[in-house]
């Protein structure tokens, strides 16, 4: 007996699921940073501004549809309160934001997290370039740098649409809680090219020193520079061209000896443009 048309939605949806996974994960392996960007970053009262998420790196990548399945948080965190900013099952551009009332508008997202093996000559790569270089010291003391390294992963991005007078940008500099998070520390919709902006590092709501963070321009595609922070949790980001940017930052923690994994990464980010 054939399958009811319910029963084949059902066979055809978790089909669905599963390539969605599979593309997922092949992104997460060949990929860096993650981050969010809005069609716009000023937008007037009424209009709906869309939110694409992308895995890539050097600010260039491939879109990520939206899944709740893998979703902790996806918040609009605005001047009349936090709604969701997630636009639909399986949408891209992923989400949106509806500007009702002239302010700050702050997107948030945090996945559930993932996990992943990388082989050893990959694992020193990605660590040398995001500043993580005490994981390659401590696979060397353990003699396990020729051994693939277990990851688990979280990913922490934001970004901001002002509507009206840029003074509002200035909340773009409170923390929003993340586990992970950068933090501008003067209004991001106030400089100019050629400034130098604040960035404030926090793990768990404290400062964290020691962590490489690194700017990226969208329209050279390229790495332009970037910092550690310091035992205040901050660093000095050079941002010398206009347009868009992002800022991000790993980082990277041994995970116990009696658990499946090497480590687990945290990694965040924001985009920003400077007109």
């Amino acid at each position: 007996m054939g399958l009811n048309v319910k029963a084949a939605y059902r066979i055809s949806g978790l089909v669905a699921m599963a390539l969605i996974g599979s593309v997922l994960l092949i992104a997460s392996a060949s990929a860096h940073e993650y981050w969010i960007e809005p069609s716009k970053t000023r937008a007037a009262a009424g209009e709906t501004v869309s939110l694409t998420m992308a895995v890539g790196q050097d600010f260039v990548g491939d879109t990520q549809i939206y899944i709740p399945d893998r979703t902790v948080r996806f918040d609009v965190i605005g001047p009349v309160g936090t709604v969701s900013a997630d636009a639909g099952f399986a949408s891209d551009p992923a989400g949106k934001v509806a500007v009702s009332a002239p302010g700050l508008y702050t997107i948030v997202y945090q996945n559930k997290g993932n996990r992943i093996t990388l082989d050893p000559e990959t694992f020193e790569t990605y660590a040398r370039r995001d500043g993580l270089e005490h994981a390659l010291a401590a696979r060397a003391k353990a003699g396990t740098s020729d051994q693939p390294a277990r990851e688990h992963y979280t990913r922490f991005p934001k970004t901001w649409v002002l509507s009206g007078d840029p003074s509002a940008g200035q909340a773009a500099t409170e923390a929003v809680g993340m586990r992970f998070e950068l933090v501008p520390a003067s209004n991001p919709f106030t400089l100019s090219p050629g400034t130098t902006l604040p960035v404030s590092v926090l793990y768990e709501g404290k400062p964290l020193s020691g962590i490489l963070v690194q700017a990226f321009h969208k329209q050279t595609e390229t790495l332009v520079g970037g910092d550690r922070s310091d035992a205040a949790g901050l660093t000095g980001i050079e941002l010398p061209f206009a347009g868009r940017w992002m800022i991000s930052a790993v980082h990277l923690i041994p995970m116990p000896e009696d658990t499946a994994l090497d480590w687990q990464s945290f990694w965040a980010s924001f985009v920003i443009d400077i007109e």
